[in-house]
């Protein structure tokens, strides 16, 4: 029983650390006989853009999303920008009005019907050559759009994701302060894989497709994720999918750990039902290597509760005959009671910082395990949901400029 308790717990935390310590190293070591196929391309002519920009009573945002947009950098023609607004109630479509005299379009979606419904709305109205996905509270750097649209040149490529990263992430901010180290450690996985050109997942706030490639709603349906749904879809095509680290875009992350744990069950279940549905396509066309990425790097960490749950179970069983793994179990105990006394403390005025990592790690692992669950009992995830917000007494004004983070 001891034997098999520690190969168990072995096994459990080498998956918990494998996505963030070991899978960057496996894909770049995976990379080496691609990298010679995958040389850049250098643009001939710059490609026609549309920028498609999904809001739902953004009204508070929209304006200085517009702005910034309108602002940037192209070495080709100017971009096509195409609002659609998602059944708003609020001001949003008023605001954007205000931009049709720079050529900025507005499509209305009604009833409201998600994310991704809109977008296709949007690229049945567009124009350009690459559309670019992006969301309201994201803004893009001047040269962005420029280093997005350049691999293009390579006719293999048909998706490029930028570099989100989360600002106001300080002290006042916690959530967002850790959901930025994951995405710096998950960021170095999207670069070995996009060696390759076989990126497993974009940057959802900053994506780009070529329009002749774009999925319809019965090969990317609208309750999955569209930045891993489209990605494999376009993989399972035998085109390449890249991400760009020098694409920065900036946005706001969620205020409270409540609305991270909220946010995580339904990426869970959307990361899930996208999963389920496209690897027997790929086992089926025998792209083991794609199925080894997505293992490593999508399905690993959605398993992670699983593999933490065992973990503890080991330890449990090995604190019958060492002292020192029940002194880990009482360890394990007393993070757990403080976890949940940072999950307590949002509620109030005074917050303890020691708590905060711990109250988003617990909240993380239920997340991940309950729509692990749902997407088991064949819950499909919502295609629509309310956006939360920092409330505009807790921000200043908007900036577009990445010296403001």
């Amino acid at each position: 029983m001891s034997l098999t308790a520690i190969w168990v717990l072995a096994l459990s935390a080498f998956w918990l650390i494998y996505p963030f310590l070991i899978h960057p190293w496996v894909a770049r070591a995976l990379a080496v006989p691609f990298r010679r196929r995958t040389t850049e391309h250098k643009p001939v002519g710059w490609p026609s853009v549309t920028f498609l920009i999904p809001a739902a009573n953004e009204g508070r945002l929209i304006r200085a999303k517009l702005e910034n947009t309108l602002a940037l950098k192209y070495p080709g023609p100017r971009p096509e920008v195409i609002v659609i607004s998602d059944a708003s109630v609020d001001d949003t479509e008023d605001r954007v009005e205000e931009f049709a005299d720079q050529g900025v379009r507005l499509i209305r979606q009604s009833p409201r019907c998600g994310k991704v419904p809109a977008l296709y709305k949007g690229y049945e109205a567009s124009s350009g050559d690459i559309l670019v996905l992006t969301d309201v509270n994201v803004q893009l750097e001047p040269e962005t759009l420029a280093k997005l649209i350049c691999p293009y040149a390579d006719p293999r490529v048909g998706i490029v994701s930028g570099n989100f990263r989360l600002r106001g992430t300080t002290e006042s901010n916690a959530p967002g302060r850790w959901r930025q180290l994951y995405r710096s450690l998950v960021g170095m996985s999207k670069a070995a894989e996009s060696l390759m050109g076989r990126s497993i997942g974009s940057d959802g706030q900053l994506m780009s497709i070529r329009r002749d490639l774009y999925p319809s709603l019965e090969e990317c349906p609208p309750d999955e994720a569209n930045d891993l749904s489209m990605p494999l879809w376009m993989l399972s095509r035998g085109y390449q999918c890249l991400y760009i680290p020098e694409a920065l875009a900036y946005g706001e992350p969620s205020v409270r750990a409540e609305g991270e744990y909220a946010r995580i069950v339904r990426m869970s279940g959307q990361w899930w039902a996208t999963t389920f549905r496209m690897v027997p396509t790929f086992v089926r066309q025998g792209a083991f290597l794609i199925l080894l990425l997505l293992w490593g790097r999508r399905i690993v960490i959605n398993l992670m509760p699983v593999f933490l749950l065992s973990a503890i179970v080991a330890c449990v069983v090995l604190a019958f005959d060492s002292t020192w793994f029940a002194l880990v179990c009482g360890l394990i105990g007393l993070s757990f009671l403080l976890g949940l006394a940072g999950v307590a403390q949002e509620r109030g005025s005074r917050r303890l910082r020691i708590l905060v990592p711990l109250a988003l790690f617990y909240l993380s692992m239920a997340g991940l395990l309950v729509g692990f669950l749902k997407s088991l009992c064949g819950q499909r995830p919502m295609a629509v949901w309310e956006v939360i917000r920092k409330p505009a007494s807790e921000e200043g004004p908007a900036k577009s400029e990445s010296s403001s983070t």
